[in-house]
């Protein structure tokens, strides 16, 4: 267990503190993405809806988050140094859709809350990846890895 943990001990506290928040949140994140698939049959039921209205609650997040991903990605690009705060407002958005999917009275309020829950996962990607891809070091300072001879993102010195 302690070699595992060995490449971590030069990372810096900075690079730890970063990697474990960027953990945390992406657990919280995907929690959330998870969460939607084991509430929907209970508001399904609640609700009355039929088959066919279940599946408009589920394009409505789907495809939220699919055409959200470019502009939120752009978003995430223009404004790198707000990107804490375009990650708060992701699992903001996520629990206003929630909360918006949970106080729905039909299909519409449903509908609603899956697109703010949809727009959250849109809205958590693209400034998640930028950081760590950012932080990688350059050409001339990567090392192969001597266990599995691929490249070591972070140099251990």
């Amino acid at each position: 267990m302690l070699a595992i943990l060995a490449p971590l001990r030069g990372m810096g506290r900075e690079r730890l503190v970063f990697l474990w928040l960027v953990t945390g949140g992406h657990t919280a994140i995907h929690w959330f993405q998870t969460m939607f698939a084991v509430v929907l049959p209970s508001v399904i039921l609640g609700l009355g809806l039929n088959e066919i209205q279940t599946g408009y609650v589920q394009s409505a997040r789907q495809l939220t988050a699919g055409t959200m991903n470019l502009p939120a990605g752009i978003l995430a690009d223009s404004f790198a140094r707000s990107r804490a705060v375009i990650l708060a407002s992701a699992l903001v958005f996520m629990g206003i859709g929630y909360f918006c999917f949970g106080v729905a009275s039909g299909l519409a309020g449903a509908m609603i809350g899956a697109a703010l829950i949809g727009l959250g996962t849109a809205a958590w990607h693209p400034p998640r990846h930028g950081r760590p891809v950012g932080a990688l070091p350059r050409a001339s300072e990567r090392r192969p890895c001597r266990s599995t001879g691929w490249v070591r993102p972070f140099p251990t010195r």
